[in-house]
């Protein structure tokens, strides 16, 4: 499955997993863990106003997928992939359904972007850049812009601004800084304690 598409199967996984050790050359080891669809999607589900909406994630699917990637196949188990836009109660469930690896990034591009203490200058900035150009930063089209709001549009592109805007984003003030990095590590202990 794609990440944001249809829910893996637990025949979508084992048929792509033999897949893959048939093609190998027998002197590579393979792969060690795996990531499935489980109802998340990158980047989190995002309402109208720009604000994250709670994702579907089914544990009964990632422990049937971790348990097969684990038994059948001898890899350590389950990547969750948009773990990081998944309510904390969720988070808190994937380690018991066999998910050995979340990724944060998103999450913490959130706190940063999302914060009062973000210079609202620079946020204004991005959002009419980054929604300007009819093609994405790798020459991709957007994605049915017209179908999203411009606050949809901006979430869903600002992950491109880490390029065009470094020297901005790292030389962000201090003041704005010390405010984000305390939310930051908020999150962060509410994830590790999840």
């Amino acid at each position: 499955g794609v990440i944001g598409g249809a829910n893996t199967t637990p025949q979508d996984l084992r048929a792509f997993l033999t897949a893959i050790q048939a093609a190998l050359p027998s002197q590579i080891r393979g792969l060690d863990k795996i990531s499935a669809q489980t109802g998340t999607q990158h980047g989190g589900v995002v309402n109208p106003d720009g604000s994250l909406g709670r994702m579907q994630l089914d544990t009964d699917l990632v422990e049937q997928l971790s348990d097969a990637a684990r038994i059948e196949f001898g890899l350590a188990g389950l990547v969750q992939h948009g773990a990081s836009t998944l309510q904390i109660e969720q988070l808190a469930q994937l380690k018991a359904h066999g998910v050995i690896e979340v990724h944060l990034a998103t999450g913490i591009q959130n706190i940063i972007f999302d914060h009062p203490a973000f210079p609202h200058d620079l946020r204004t900035r991005l959002q009419t850049e980054l929604l300007e150009p009819e093609t994405g930063p790798e020459t991709d089209q957007k994605a049915s812009c017209d179908e999203l709001s411009p606050a949809q549009q901006f979430y869903k592109a600002r992950w491109a601004a880490w390029g065009p805007f470094k020297r901005e984003l790292w030389s962000l003030p201090e003041s704005a800084w010390s405010e984000i990095c305390v939310s930051r590590d908020d999150w962060f202990g509410q994830i590790f304690q999840a």
